[in-house]
């Protein structure tokens, strides 16, 4: 078994990120660092030279709602919702491990997305589930539009969209229109990765500061712009339980 593999194992790491102890000499064996990716003995004492980071947050910053077994929570823009690597600082998951035992998430956010992520107790099962966001876009958005679009996230960091019968449908809706720029509501009654993000760049109005999907560097033309995806997730409902988030009114007054 390879030296990665076997840390990969022994620490619950994931094999791209031990590789990348291996070649950045962070690994050791008898104090002899190593840098290749060599075969592993098991009966020997290898040393990882990392500081884990100290994981402590205050609840009162991330709890919305809680009851009936269905706990929502606010994710600010800038953290993980789930844990990327060992090294990450604190993520949304460690908070619902640290406090909510038996707990399961059922939604994320994106990195630079902010809004409500949803989880479960280990009892309870999701038999319905909206949910709300709004959106900043480029461009006069049109007072409504729905569509049945499918994502292709197979393997690519970028999605792929088709507008098909078979798709997920998303209704949209115009609430304001401000300097090239419009503020929509969206619905969804199911979630897929970068599912907004990217059927809203497909349609011709990208989301402002979304610049994996084409907001095409139009930043630069306003300095004064926040440095994030100006996508919320203001409501959440599941098993017909709803929560809204706190922060929602200061979104749709950011721009």
């Amino acid at each position: 078994m390879r030296l990665s593999s076997y840390l990969a194992r022994q620490y619950n790491f994931s094999r791209r990120f031990t590789k990348e102890l291996i070649h950045t000499g962070k690994i050791t064996l008898e104090g002899t660092k190593i840098i290749k990716d060599i075969e592993a003995a098991g009966d020997k004492n290898y040393k990882i030279d990392i500081n884990f980071p100290d994981i402590t947050y205050d609840l009162s910053e991330f709890l919305i709602q809680n009851g009936n077994g269905i706990l929502f929570l606010y994710k600010p823009p800038f953290i993980h919702t789930e844990r990327q690597t060992p090294l990450d600082t604190l993520c949304l998951d460690d908070v619902i491990k640290g406090s909510f035992q038996g707990y399961r998430l059922i939604s994320r956010l994106d990195y630079g997305v902010d809004g409500i992520v949803s989880a479960l107790n280990e009892t309870v099962n999701a038999e319905y589930g909206q949910k709300n966001y709004y959106a900043w876009v480029y461009g006069d958005f049109p007072d409504e539009c729905t569509g049945m679009w499918s994502i292709d996230a197979c393997k690519r960091r970028k999605v792929a969209v088709k507008e098909t019968e078979k798709g997920k449908k998303i209704y949209f809706r115009c609430l304001k229109r401000s300097n090239g720029k419009s503020l929509v509501d969206v619905t969804l009654e199911s979630a897929g990765r970068h599912q907004i993000r990217a059927v809203c760049a497909y349609i011709g109005y990208p989301i402002v500061g979304d610049h994996l999907y084409g907001s095409n560097g139009k930043e630069t033309e306003d300095e004064l712009l926040p440095q994030r995806i100006m996508l919320h997730c203001y409501k959440v409902t599941i098993n017909g339980v709803s929560a809204e988030s706190p922060y929602k009114d200061a979104f749709v007054q950011i721009l």
